[in-house]
């Protein structure tokens, strides 16, 4: 067994007896992602911002999850994360990356414009 499943049972577990332990979750959506089972880390995820709205990580990785698997509700997720902290880049580069995708190469440009 893997340093990756081990971390995958023990992470079960954690939130098995606390299924609102936010870290647990948030841990074992990581686990996944890197995992390459990106919808299950996008069920994480999302189980970590219903428990913490405005989880920074948790918005941004999320957004980055949808857009990977080219659903536009990553953009939402991507804004939200600027909205908590606007310093984080990584949500402005999921987004940049979704615009591209869906209008192409010319306007994600904009997203990164001061308003």
């Amino acid at each position: 067994m893997g340093k990756l499943d081990l971390a995958e049972k023990s992470l079960r577990e954690a939130i098995r007896l606390e299924p609102d332990y936010d870290d647990a979750h948030y841990n074992l959506a990581v686990v996944y992602q890197r995992q390459g089972r990106v919808q299950e880390a996008v069920k994480c995820y999302e189980r970590v911002v219903e428990i913490k709205p405005d989880r920074l990580e948790a918005l941004s990785n999320l957004g980055g999850c949808y857009v990977e698997l080219g659903d536009l509700k990553g953009e939402e997720f991507c804004r939200r994360a600027m909205a908590v902290n606007p310093s984080h880049s990584a949500p402005y580069i999921n987004l940049g990356v979704s615009i591209e995708n869906r209008v192409g190469w010319r306007r994600p440009w904009r997203v990164f414009r001061p308003r």
